[in-house]
C-alpha cells in the first residue's frame, strides 16, 4: 500500500501538457510496473492515446501517458473496472475526490462486515473445541 501512496504523489490528478522525451513501451513497463500487454490492453478499451513514431511506427509514450497508466494501475489496484477508470480519468478534480470518498466508504462497509464474519468463526472455532 505505501507503493501506491507513493505513486499517488508521484503523478498529478489533472490535465496534463507534453514535455520531455518520448519513450518506448520496454521503458514505459520500467517505470509503472505495467506489462507491454497491460499498456496495449489500455490503449485498445480507449485509456490511453498513443502517438507513433513516424519513422518506425513504433509506440512513443511522453510522461503525459506514464502518468495517466500510473494513475490507471492506482485504480485498478482499488477495484475499478475499467469502464469506471475510463469516466474517471477524464473527471474534474472534486468529483474524482468524491467518487475515491464513496469507494472508501464501501471499504469501510466491507471491513465492517468482514469484522463480523471473523468473529463469527472465532466464536464458532472455540464452540467447536
Amino acid at each position: 500500500m505505501v507503493y501506491f501512496i507513493h505513486v499517488l504523489k508521484g503523478i498529478s490528478l489533472g490535465k496534463h501538457k507534453k514535455w520531455g522525451q518520448n519513450m518506448t513501451i520496454k521503458e514505459v513497463e520500467k517505470r509503472t510496473g505495467l506489462t507491454a500487454k497491460s499498456i496495449r490492453y489500455y490503449e485498445g478499451k480507449g485509456l490511453l492515446t498513443v502517438e507513433r513514431n513516424q519513422e518506425n511506427d513504433y509506440r512513443s509514450y511522453s510522461e503525459v501517458e506514464v502518468n495517466r497508466l500510473k494513475k490507471i494501475k492506482l485504480l485498478r489496484y482499488l477495484e475499478f473496472s475499467v469502464e469506471e477508470v475510463k469516466t474517471m480519468l477524464d473527471m474534474e478534480p472534486k468529483d474524482f475526490a468524491k467518487v475515491l470518498r464513496e469507494k472508501a466508504d464501501a471499504y469501510e462497509d466491507m471491513r465492517d462486515r468482514y469484522k463480523d464474519k471473523q468473529e463469527l468463526c472465532l466464536s464458532l472455532a472455540k464452540d467447536s473445541q
